[in-house]
C-alpha cells in the first residue's frame, strides 16, 4: 500500500513577491526512512519554506505519478532503487506536468536516466549536498525579473516565447533601444538583461557599458545572430556574464541563467 506524509520546513526567513507567499514544494520518492530524514534535514536550511510530500514506495513510480496529478510540485527527488523503466516513466510524467518541474536523482542510475535529470545527489547522502541542490532549486523557482533589449519586435516576441518554456520563473519586460533599456533598468532592478549586440543607434556594447554603471547593475546575457569568437570575447571582456547565438531555446536559457546565477549543482540536458 502507498504510504505518504507531508512536512513543512521553514527557513530562516520568508520571501514575498508581488504579495504572493512563496514556498518550494518538494516530493521525495524513497522507501528508506533514514534517507528521507537526511533529505528533510538537508532542506531545512532553505531561504524559503519547503513543503515536503513523501511517497514511501520507491519501487512504484505509479504512486509518484498519481501524487503529481493530485497536487502541484516544484521539485521531485526520486530514489535510484526504483526500476529503470519506472524511473523513465516518472521522468516522462515530470516533463509532461505543467510548471516545468525539476527532477533530482538520488543515487546512481544508468546514464540515460541521469542525463534527463536536473541534478544528482550521490549516496551515501550528505546533508551539505542536499542543502546545495535545494538552494539551487529555490533560486530557479523564485521569480526572476528579466529585460529583453532588442530593436526587433519579432525577435523580442520569439524570446518571450522561449522564456515561457524555461524552468525558471520569469517576469519579462521589453526595451527596443539603448535609451529605453537604461530608463527601465534604472527605474527598477532586473536580475538579467538579455541584450542584442547589434542595434541601431547606440549598439549593445554602448548599452552594456551604461547598464554596468547602474547602482543595481543586472547580470547581462548578450546575444548575436552569427557565431563570432571575437564578438563573444569582447562581450565577456566588457562585462557580459554570458553569450548566446540566435536562435536559442528554453534549455539554452536554463543553462545560461544557471551559469549567470552560479547554480553549480544543476545541469541542463
Amino acid at each position: 500500500d502507498l504510504q505518504s506524509s507531508t512536512h513543512r520546513w521553514r527557513g530562516p526567513h520568508h520571501i514575498s513577491m508581488t504579495e504572493e507567499f512563496v514556498s518550494l514544494r518538494v516530493m521525495t520518492v524513497s522507501d528508506d526512512a533514514a534517507e528521507r530524514e537526511l533529505l528533510r534535514r538537508g532542506a531545512s536550511g532553505a531561504s524559503i519554506p519547503v513543503n515536503i510530500s513523501e511517497v514511501e514506495a520507491a519501487q512504484d513510480e505509479a504512486a509518484a505519478r498519481r501524487r503529481l496529478a493530485e497536487a502541484p510540485h516544484d521539485v521531485v527527488l526520486f530514489d535510484s532503487r526504483m526500476p529503470v523503466a519506472g524511473q523513465h516513466a516518472l521522468l516522462d510524467a515530470v516533463r509532461a506536468t505543467p510548471g516545468n518541474l525539476l527532477a533530482i536523482l538520488v543515487g546512481e542510475s544508468e546514464k540515460a536516466v541521469a542525463d534527463r535529470c536536473d541534478a544528482v545527489i550521490p549516496k551515501p547522502i550528505q546533508e551539505p549536498r542536499v542543502s546545495a541542490v535545494i538552494g539551487n532549486c529555490v533560486a530557479v523557482r523564485l521569480p526572476k525579473r528579466v529585460l529583453i533589449v532588442d530593436d526587433s519586435a519579432a525577435v523580442r516576441s520569439v524570446i518571450q516565447k522561449v522564456l515561457n518554456g524555461s524552468r525558471f520563473r520569469i517576469e519579462a519586460e521589453e526595451a527596443d533601444c539603448h535609451s529605453a533599456a537604461i530608463e527601465k533598468a534604472g527605474g527598477r532592478p532586473f536580475d538579467v538583461v538579455i541584450l542584442d549586440c547589434h542595434m541601431f543607434g547606440k549598439d549593445g556594447f554602448e548599452t552594456l557599458a551604461d547598464l554596468k554603471k547602474l547602482r543595481q547593475a543586472p547580470r547581462i546575457l548578450m546575444t548575436a545572430e552569427t557565431r563570432d569568437a571575437h564578438l563573444e570575447k569582447r562581450a565577456r571582456s566588457e562585462g557580459a556574464g554570458d553569450f548566446l547565438i540566435k536562435p536559442f531555446y528554453a534549455k539554452d536559457i536554463d543553462a545560461a541563467f544557471s551559469r549567470l546565477l552560479g547554480l553549480t549543482h544543476l545541469r541542463w540536458a
